[in-house]
């Protein structure tokens, strides 16, 4: 019995703190974190630098390419930019292609640092063929753009190590999305504290416990 109530009470922690949130404005997602604690703006390289072949380093952590290579985009686009879904400024030109045949499609990885709660970054031209799917890893669910230049953010009650970013649907040809990523910004993940909630939930368990643990007890005696 009281194993039984111990795994509940771990259940429950387990379901509660599996909450995401999809933000579509910066200043609403602002509000929801209250601070952020790191930003990648890309102004730091001077250079094209590609990540189609291993990871890059961010200050928020690191982006890489996964699946197939298509030699296409996937790279820090420094001035003179090649595209134009872009503010104008240094960015991550990113390319995803939904599975198709034997092909495991492409996909681009955003691994961070340590543990995360928020996360937002300011797209463009993210919505035009094959769209774009963030998988929040840990399984913990999926956030998608609404628009084809819009921020896009999400908290998470549960940290986050990494966002998978890939192809909503099908295009039979390799069509994809290309788009550009710019602005990425991280709130750290804290110790996760039970809410007014989960202790009322805790005390009811602790009780189911104990009057239990007394029933068995009285059962053995009689």
């Amino acid at each position: 019995m009281r194993r039984f109530v111990a795994g509940l009470i771990v259940c429950s922690f387990s379901v509660v703190y599996a909450q995401l949130t999809q933000y579509n404005d910066r200043p609403s997602w602002l509000t929801a974190v209250g601070s952020v604690d790191v930003l990648e703006d890309f102004e730091g390289f001077g250079v094209d630098t590609e990540f189609r072949t291993g990871p890059v380093a961010l200050t928020i952590g690191t982006i890489q390419q996964t699946g197939e290579d298509l030699a296409f985009r996937n790279e820090v686009d420094t001035p003179p930019l090649v595209f134009t879904d872009n503010g104008g400024t240094s960015h991550a030109s990113c390319f995803v292609n939904f599975p198709e045949g034997a092909s495991p499609g492409t996909q681009v990885l955003i691994t961070f640092d340590q543990p995360i709660r928020a996360f937002g970054v300011q797209l463009y031209g993210v919505a035009g063929a094959e769209l774009t799917v963030f998988d929040v890893m840990e399984g913990i669910g999926t956030v998608t753009p609404v628009a084809q230049d819009t921020f896009l953010g999400f908290t998470s009650t549960t940290p986050v190590t990494s966002v998978l970013i890939r192809a909503q649907t099908l295009i039979a040809g390799g069509t994809g999305e290309g788009f550009g990523a710019d602005d990425m910004e991280i709130a750290f993940a804290g110790a996760q504290i039970p809410t007014l909630g989960q202790w009322g939930l805790i005390a009811f368990l602790t009780i189911m416990a104990g009057a239990g643990f007394f029933v068995m007890r009285r059962n053995r005696l009689a």
